[in-house]
């Protein structure tokens, strides 16, 4: 009896080489889409706009303690006051971490965040809209 035909290789299932860094890859309605990713959560993007951070977190010591410190309150929901207009140097923060991630669907160390790729690819899409056909 013949065996049944393998399917493509599942590269999920391979050994990455040593170098490589982990990849986030996302399947929306058959198109590969990019990713942005914090490690250890989103919340490490928004303490960026406040301060520093280069030694590993627990995600619960960063939303219950570290983040407290900017914003009473912190619950999964961001005050009328948060500084948005701070993003640059939140970037400036985020690439100053060893083994940052610079292109999208990296996971990078605990702790790093590409968000602000995110971030500039909106502030280009808002140019373009504000700037018309063209």
């Amino acid at each position: 009896m013949a065996r049944p035909r393998r399917a493509k290789r599942d590269l999920s299932r391979s050994r990455p080489r040593r170098d490589a860094k982990p990849r986030v890859l996302v399947v929306c309605e058959g198109e590969v889409t990019e990713v942005v990713v914090s490690n250890p959560c989103f919340e490490f993007w928004l303490l960026y706009h406040f301060q520093d951070l280069t030694s590993s977190v627990d995600r619960n010591v960063l939303c219950k303690e570290k983040l407290r410190r900017h914003f009473d309150g912190y619950a999964k929901h961001l005050p009328p006051d948060f500084p948005f207009g701070h993003h640059s140097e939140a970037k400036r923060r985020a690439l100053r971490v060893a083994d940052a991630p610079e292109d999208s669907g990296i996971i990078g160390p605990n702790p790093s965040t590409n968000v602000w790729l995110l971030i500039e690819a909106v502030r280009r899409a808002s140019a373009r809209d504000v700037a018309g056909p063209g």
